[in-house]
């Protein structure tokens, strides 16, 4: 019998749900803290954000959220729905799961707007997603995520932090990767990274006036089987040439006092300038879903550049 579903404010739940994803997610992964999630489920968006959940208001069995994200394809900027942060509770009712996943489903497809989902590879979120049926809007499975560490090299050019109006003029200088499902960057979205939990910095690399890089430098708090650890790392990337991506690289790690810098989502880059770095692939355990309808410009993506949340 399936357990009664219940549509709330992912902002409410918090607590129960950073435990939930705690014992769920077996090490390493993400440090799921009430604030990170907080911050998560409080992105600007005019999409207002989904969750279904099975539990009380002290421990949860199965959650899921799906909060609005902007991106920018090939020129354009719309707004989509990231589906994150799916836990069920060992031991629980399989039902239940894809009860709770459905429920979502249904609410994005009434929406009318295309969803992104990150799911490990024969992990139950993926098992459940083949057999949700989003009506309206057609699935596109790809394959795994590759992520890469990156070495800090004494020689490579300077970078620099600077504000958020610098930041986002050097950025509009460099053009989002074709094929690519870029993060969209306007004036609020920065003043929410603004106020992450983890450190978060706007870092530019130029070549006299042109800009080379750009990108958001910070850190990542994981859980490993030893204990807690930060890394460094860059997200929001958009390259120019070799030299700016390994002067943010830099950057990066002589401002986090580490030698190697995690690029986890990176691919549109490019392999070419990616190797030119040192960069070197590391194991990865998330693919990606698209759901739009059919026909959307959104199915041409071949790449993304969202964060895994």
């Amino acid at each position: 019998m399936m357990a009664l579903i219940t549509q709330c404010s992912p902002t409410d739940w918090v607590d129960a749900a950073s435990r939930l994803l705690k014992a769920v997610w077996e090490p390493p992964a993400l440090d799921y803290t009430p604030a990170y999630l907080h911050w998560q489920f409080t992105r600007p968006s005019h999409l207002p954000p989904l969750c279904f959940v099975i539990g009380d208001g002290e421990q949860l069995s199965c959650f899921v959220a799906a909060i609005g994200h902007g991106v920018e394809f090939n020129g354009e900027t719309c707004h989509v729905y990231l589906s994150s942060h799916f836990a069920a509770a060992r031991g629980s009712n399989g039902m239940n799961a894809l009860g709770v996943l459905r429920a979502e489903g249904k609410a994005i497809a009434v929406a009318d707007v295309p969803a992104v989902s990150f799911a490990a590879p024969g992990s139950l979120g993926e098992k459940v997603m083949r057999f949700v049926a989003v009506e309206g809007l057609m699935g596109k499975r790809y394959g795994l995520l590759p992520g890469y560490m990156a070495p800090a090299r004494p020689n490579a050019p300077n970078a620099e932090m600077v504000d958020a109006d610098v930041f986002a003029a050097a950025r509009s200088e460099l053009v989002a990767p074709a094929e690519t499902l870029d993060v969209s960057l306007d004036r609020e979205s920065l003043a929410h990274y603004e106020t992450h939990p983890w450190t978060r910095e706007f870092v530019v690399a130029r070549d006299g006036s042109r800009s080379t890089a750009t990108g958001i430098a910070g850190t990542l708090r994981t859980l490993t089987r030893s204990g807690a650890q930060t890394v460094a790392t860059l997200s929001a990337l958009r390259v120019r040439d070799p030299a700016g991506l390994a002067a943010m690289i830099s950057y990066t790690a002589r401002r986090f006092d580490t030698r190697f810098v995690s690029l986890p989502v990176c691919e549109h880059v490019g392999l070419e300038v990616l190797q030119s770095v040192g960069a070197r692939r590391v194991p990865t355990e998330f693919g990606w879903h698209l759901y739009a309808k059919p026909g959307a410009r959104l199915t041409e993506a071949a790449h993304i550049a969202l964060e895994i949340v």
